[in-house]
């Protein structure tokens, strides 16, 4: 069993280390290409760091510590990974305080585990999982939520069979290990080396798929010189010039509850011809910033108008299809790099 565990984490590392290798190479430069590192960087310190788990004696060294605080972190980071790669947001500061607020409740439970303080075992280890499980929920809600507006048809398939495969298993880890610690009957008997061993199949899975996608704008806008000619369609000036009239002449961007699947009954055509024209020849990544891009130019227009000066911005972006002030806020930001508020005193004063 021991040199079946060995070889299982072993695969796993060399495979994990192969994709951050590959995102480094390629995609480093984008928000989900980084985030994406990281997490892959916190599953291969998850592998060591249940080493211990499974023999050694004694309190754990600083090394222990540093792969335990990796490994914690990883249901966080799988939780900012499904934002950045599927929605293209940029997590902010207080996302990224709830990854340390849950690593550290793991890393508070792990230390009460060694020093094997019996009262408080079960309820910060109840704590500790249910804060992860939390986040790894959370971020397979974002990969199913937000499939129906995802225009990338390679990263829509990843959504279900990749991002949701690694999820649920990982919640299967999580709950698995609840009673994993020393003393205890799973600790013991391989169960570990065979979850171990289902994380290195996932793995080598999920290098296949991403290798075979081959779209240098997978994770994000592409920052290498790539020949990307091959990957884009003939231009369909008929639906674009179609789409365009009916957008501008019925401001449909308005509607609320869009989507692309009305959009295209509304202009009688086939739905993935109307997501390849959006995507490919448009450049819009999510069916929501093409709609936000016809908003913020009505935002921008009404902001820069002296006769609307005294209009609330809340109230021009409602108006603009905008449903609510958070997701306004950021897409604008996002946009001009400055708040709504800037950007009118910067055009009227």
């Amino acid at each position: 069993m021991a040199d079946f565990d060995l070889v299982a984490r072993g695969g796993s590392v060399g495979i994990l280390l192969l994709m951050i290798v590959i995102l480094w190479r390629d995609h480093r430069h984008t928000n989900a290409g980084s985030i994406g590192i990281v997490f892959l960087a916190s599953v291969c310190c998850h592998v060591i760091a249940t080493i211990r788990l499974t023999g050694g004696d004694g309190l754990p060294s600083f090394t222990d510590w540093v792969f335990e605080i990796g490994s914690n972190a990883a249901p966080g980071m799988f939780w900012l990974l499904t934002r950045a790669w599927f929605n293209d947001e940029r997590p902010g500061w207080r996302s990224w305080a709830i990854v340390g607020l849950s690593v550290a409740c793991m890393h508070v439970h792990a230390w009460i585990l060694w020093l094997d303080m019996d009262p408080w075992i079960l309820p910060t280890g109840i704590l500790g999982r249910a804060a992860a499980i939390g986040l790894v929920a959370l971020g397979l809600y974002v990969a199913w939520r937000g499939r129906g507006d995802d225009l990338i048809e390679e990263r829509r398939r990843l959504r279900f069979w990749g991002v949701g495969a690694i999820g649920v298993y990982t919640l299967l880890v999580l709950t698995v290990e609840i009673g994993m610690r020393p003393g205890f009957v799973l600790s013991t008997n391989g169960a570990r080396s065979w979850l171990i061993l289902g994380i290195f199949f996932l793995a080598l899975a999920s290098a296949v798929a991403i290798l075979a996608t081959n779209r240098a704008d997978l994770f994000g806008s592409p920052q290498r010189n790539a020949d990307t000619s091959d990957a884009k369609p003939e231009l369909d000036t008929e639906l674009a010039a179609k789409l365009e009239a009916h957008m501008t002449s019925e401001l449909a961007w308005r509607a609320d509850g869009l989507t692309i699947a009305a959009l295209a009954r509304r202009l009688d055509t086939q739905e993935y011809r109307l997501r390849r024209l959006i995507n490919r020849q448009l450049g819009h990544r999510n069916f929501a910033a093409f709609l936000n891009s016809y908003r913020l130019e009505e935002v921008r227009t009404a902001l820069a108008d002296p006769e609307q000066r005294d209009v609330p911005i809340l109230t021009i972006a409602l108006d603009a299809g905008f449903g609510s002030l958070g997701p306004f806020n950021r897409a604008f930001r996002d946009a001009e790099e400055m708040t709504p508020s800037q950007y009118r005193a910067a055009k009227i004063g």
